[in-house]
């Protein structure tokens, strides 16, 4: 009430003025420093009028018999004997310091020289039951009394109310700490503890009552103020999105979702919607009741639009393109392509002179503006198969309705290969952000026709290893740059068109020469069909095998500058991707074999190209040139032959005699893969076209040596530094 704060106030004053000159002219200089000093003043008269009230119900500077009296004592000893005195007599806890009931003076003598810097918030407590013969630390502050005593402030009503608390926190055995919560105040007790064996010496134990409440809720004010101002920052941030997209479209010369149509190797066509440059919150909100911990929202930034395939690429597309089509089931031309990896989508990809999109940009297509879990409509029935509404069966593309922007079926059907391995976002603002291809996984977006719907939404993501594929895997590329498209599919085209002139030779040996997609030529020797033994004098699997079609074969290894030609990098040079290629492997030398190339990779050469890997027979038929006999074969460990160990010793690929079909090396330089399953032994029984295994751990890898021929498999990821290839066609 006023009357209280003017109580306060005045007693505030009075004692200011009796502590001497220095406290005195502090307590002056506060009061008149303003409100806030004249609030310090007021708590401190709060604290002066606790310490002036009786002991036991005596009162202020009231005499000298241990309860109140207002004589100095200057002895701290004579001081603690008073304080002992009236505790006994009043029955109570014996608090030192503060909440002693002793005259102020004699309080302020005792903060001194115990060196309290703050007196009135803490205290000592020295051989009072109920906790017996110790020394404590004792901290009480002015809200906890208040709480404790439901407003009460004498030192009766404190005392009780400790008593209270302290009855409940007996220590028993080996307890080092209690802890008891009362009427919202929380007292915390620690007995002390030896600090000096050797001398018995006892650091003081600690006694503290303390009220949060008031703490806490300006913690929560302050938990809610915070909250406030990174909500307003975080609007602040979705909003300029609207500002940064005016700003970055008002010069782009397309529309957001024009559409323009391309044409793809093979002559299939493939329709392009326009992604304007522009920002984007990725991720979900944490208000999503299905937001995944790995989906953090942020704003992205693209500085530069892109095209991007208004459907996923078709069977139709994809045979026409890679000459195959992998469906193994709901096969038709509209359907989506599936069961392709993303090994087999990147080069799909840079066959057609397009791209894997990166997370970040089929994330913003397929949002196309929107906020929401789902694009378009916002409904997820209307936009996409999932495993609601799609009868557990894969669909043509471009059945369900169409994104802001003209994408068809980003939410369902098939799961979507995206050029970028995971990564681990924040909050932070990003623009343009870097495409993360490392590692042997990758993300996959989009869900499909047997994901349930969360898992279709714009922001739900997976990641699987780059070989995996299967029936929900597809693909839908972008391009950057129409007319670079336009001249790949040129070289793609006039590659496929030489490739197909071959033809059939007339002559065993007969050389053609094929340009690969910068112009690097390629000599391919004619094998023709026929008949040879195999596998003889390898412990019992000497064989008749038959080729009833001829093929041709590259007269050499594949160079290093045949495969910088079609890859795009030189494995001697620059390590890849860390797929089987994380360091330079080999000797530089445009004219010296690739080496250091794991099967998946020669796979990749071949599938970009349109070119194969020969099978284990059609390898041995052109080696022989078919009448040699394969004697004093052998088996062994491919580490221990040698050739592991050869890195320095590679010739060049068109070093050496040929054979009598004008193949070179085939017996040394490098060992080379095979397009078969290893197994072992290699079987009598004749055969007719043999393609070996059709499943295994090991690909087959040849070579030889003075007269001798190595055969043995190894994993298809496995990438010595002495394991080439050489290509043949069909």
């Amino acid at each position: 009430t006023k009357e209280t704060l003017i109580a306060w106030a005045t007693t505030a004053k009075e004692t200011a003025l009796s502590a001497g000159k220095r406290c005195k002219d502090t307590a002056i200089a506060t009061w008149k420093s303003g409100r806030k000093g004249k609030a310090v003043c007021i708590g401190v008269a709060a604290a002066v009028l606790l310490v002036s009230l009786k002991c036991g119900g005596g009162g202020g500077d009231s005499g000298q018999d241990g309860k109140g009296g207002g004589g100095r004592t200057k002895s701290p000893a004579a001081l603690l004997k008073k304080a002992e005195k009236a505790a006994a007599e009043s029955g109570n806890i014996n608090f030192f310091g503060f909440y002693t009931g002793m005259p102020a003076n004699d309080a302020e003598a005792l903060a001194r020289h115990y060196g309290f810097s703050r007196f009135g918030e803490e205290a000592w407590k020295y051989e009072a039951a109920p906790i017996t013969h110790e020394v404590y630390d004792i901290k009480i502050g002015l809200p906890a009394v208040q709480s404790l005593t439901k407003g009460g402030n004498t030192y009766d009503e404190l005392v009780q109310a400790v008593v209270n608390v302290v009855g409940t926190m007996e220590f028993r055995g080996d307890d080092k700490y209690r802890r008891q919560t009362l009427g919202g105040v929380t007292a915390y007790m620690r007995p002390p503890q030896y600090v000096w064996p050797p001398n018995g010496q006892k650091d003081s134990g600690w006694f503290e009552l303390e009220d949060n409440g008031l703490e806490q809720k300006a913690r929560l004010q302050e938990e809610e103020m915070k909250k406030r101002e990174a909500a307003a920052a975080w609007e602040a941030t979705r909003a300029s999105v609207d500002s940064i997209n005016r700003e970055l479209r008002k010069n782009d010369s397309h529309r957001p979702g024009e559409t323009k149509t391309i044409t793809l190797p093979g002559g299939a066509k493939m329709e392009m919607a326009w992604c304007p440059p522009g920002a984007f919150m990725m991720g979900s909100p944490n208000e999503d009741a299905e937001n995944a911990e790995s989906e953090v929202e942020h704003r992205v930034t693209l500085t530069e639009g892109f095209w991007m395939a208004k459907t996923e690429v078709t069977q139709a597309q994809w045979a026409k393109v890679m000459g195959n089509n992998p469906a193994k089931q709901d096969k038709g031309d509209d359907m989506p392509a599936v069961n392709v990896s993303w090994l087999d989508s990147r080069f799909f990809c840079e066959r057609s002179g397009l791209a894997l999109p990166s997370e970040t940009q089929w994330e913003y297509a397929c949002r196309a503006g929107s906020t929401g879990a789902y694009s378009g409509t916002g409904k997820l029935d209307d936009m996409g198969w999932h495993a609601g509404n799609s009868g557990e069966k894969l669909h043509p593309v471009a059945k369900k309705k169409a994104n802001a922007w003209g994408l068809y079926d980003m939410h369902g059907n098939v799961a979507e290969w995206c050029a970028d391995s995971a990564t681990k976002f924040s909050n932070d603002s990003v623009t343009n952000p870097p495409v993360r291809e490392s590692g042997d996984t990758r993300v996959v977006r989009g869900g499909g026709y047997r994901f349930p719907a969360e898992y279709c939404r714009s922001a739900s993501w997976s990641v699987l290893d780059v070989k995996k594929a299967g029936g929900l895997l597809g693909l839908r590329p972008i391009c950057v740059d129409l007319e670079a498209q336009k001249e790949m599919t040129k070289k793609t085209d006039r590659l496929r068109m030489e490739l197909e002139a071959l033809g059939r030779g007339t002559q065993a040996g007969e050389t053609k020469t094929i340009h690969l997609f910068d112009g690097t030529p390629m000599e391919m020797a004619w094998c023709p069909p026929g008949s040879f033994t195999m596998g003889a004098g390898v412990r019992g699997s000497e064989h008749q095998v038959t080729l009833t079609t001829g093929f041709w074969l590259a007269k050499t290894e594949v160079s290093q500058a045949q495969w910088k030609d079609v890859m795009g990098f030189n494995p001697a040079e620059t390590p890849h991707g860390g797929l089987s290629i994380d360091k330079p492997t080999g000797i530089p030398g445009d004219d010296l074999p690739v080496v250091g190339i794991s099967w998946e990779w020669c796979r990749q050469f071949c599938l970009k190209t349109g070119l194969k890997l020969p099978t284990e027979a059609q390898w041995e038929y052109a080696c022989g040139a078919g009448n040699w006999r394969m004697e004093n074969a052998s088996y062994g460990d491919f580490v221990n032959t040698g050739w592991y160990n050869m890195a320095s010793s590679w010739a060049k690929v068109d070093a050496g005699a040929a054979n009598a079909w004008g193949f070179r090396n085939m017996m040394e330089n490098v060992a080379e893969w095979c397009a078969d399953w290893f197994t072992y032994p290699m079987g009598r029984e004749s055969a007719t076209d043999p393609a070996g295994s059709d499943t295994g751990e090991k690909r087959v890898v040849r070579t030889g040596s003075y007269g001798k021929t190595v055969r043995i498999g190894l994993e298809p990821a496995q990438a010595y530094n002495c394991l080439g290839f050489r290509p043949c066609y069909p």
